[in-house]
């Protein structure tokens, strides 16, 4: 679905994509896998492709964020982690105040495409926030309960989430709303596009350990 965003999303972008994939369409897995087995050998999450012992092409690995940050840093779309644990014990509203910012920016040419969510070797699609009936900022914990991301889940099929007719709340909560109060691990990171072409220098600057993570405790 990033990708499948990144093609709709600014001009350039869009025609970036097309480029690196060589056409305009959303490439299958086998073919994904390929492309973050090739950023590996450019250098990209060198830590990263280690974990997965250097082979992620014909298996049936879980692609996490490390794995999108190097897939779509090799192909000069600039992307980023950010890193939340629990430090503080408010890590939930740590998230969604982070998830509502990036939702919410209406910045002229501000590109807000999908974030990509991953914790304990699962990784989810975010594609919203959902603060229905909150007429203010949601600071208190106890509001936890009655905000929440609106998430895909590749553990769900198209079937499972298939809208009839236009999308209702009901049909929010029943299958992509997730409240914050069910965000209970440690850690967390989010990966979050921004719209912009890495330069030469940024190229390889997002070569080196630990380029592009952001922590958040």
């Amino acid at each position: 679905m990033l990708a499948s965003a990144l093609l709709k999303g600014p001009p350039y972008v869009a025609q970036q994509l097309r480029v690196e994939l060589g056409h305009d369409y959303v490439p299958n897995i086998s073919r994904l896998q390929q492309l973050i087995h090739r950023a590996w050998e450019l250098g990209f999450d060198g830590d990263g492709a280690g974990e997965l012992n250097n082979a992620v092409t014909e298996t049936s690995k879980w692609i996490g964020t490390t794995e999108i940050f190097a897939l779509f840093s090799s192909m000069r779309i600039e992307c980023a982690i950010r890193d939340f644990s629990n430090g503080n014990g408010d890590l939930p509203m740590q998230l969604f105040t982070f998830c509502r910012t990036y939702f919410s920016d209406n910045r002229p040419g501000r590109f807000r495409g999908p974030l990509c969510i991953q914790y304990s070797g699962h990784s989810r699609t975010v594609i919203g926030v959902d603060t229905t009936g909150i007429d203010c900022n949601p600071s208190d914990p106890k509001l936890l309960q009655n905000i929440g991301l609106l998430i895909f889940d590749p553990g769900q099929s198209q079937w499972d989430i298939e809208i009839q007719g236009n999308p209702t709340r009901t049909w929010y909560k029943a299958h992509i709303y997730r409240p914050m109060v069910s965000f209970k691990e440690q850690t967390y990171s989010i990966l979050y596009f921004t719209g912009n072409i890495l330069t030469d220098e940024q190229y390889e600057a997002m070569k080196q350990p630990g380029a592009g993570h952001f922590h958040t405790v």
